[in-house]
């Protein structure tokens, strides 16, 4: 069912926003380092999870990865899509629907 991974990956949104504002905020890392380091989470960590997955043969393991790799996937949203608002503020909503359109 479509609708539980949404919500896990809803649920990685949030995570992962909240995470950055909190290390950003109390200068721990920069800006451009928290996007490298959510880009990281948000392409490598579901890359391994997904190949860990098709180890098992059991479905309850599997089932797992594969929410635990959606939830990561969250962490893209703290990575790109806030670069239409650096690349241009102004216009950052016809950027953001030329890119994704």
């Amino acid at each position: 069912k479509q609708w539980y991974q949404r919500r896990v990956r809803g649920l990685g949104y949030l995570t992962s926003g909240w995470i950055s504002d909190l290390l950003v905020a109390r200068r721990i890392v920069s800006f451009t380092t928290m996007r490298k380091i959510c880009a990281m989470f948000a392409m490598f960590l579901p890359a391994i999870l997904l190949y860990c997955s098709s180890l098992f043969e059991r479905n309850v393991p599997v089932l797992f990865l594969m929410n635990l790799a959606m939830f990561f996937q969250g962490f893209a949203n703290s990575a790109y899509y806030v670069n239409y608002m650096d690349l241009s503020p102004r216009f950052s909503g016809v950027l953001c629907g030329i890119a994704n359109g």
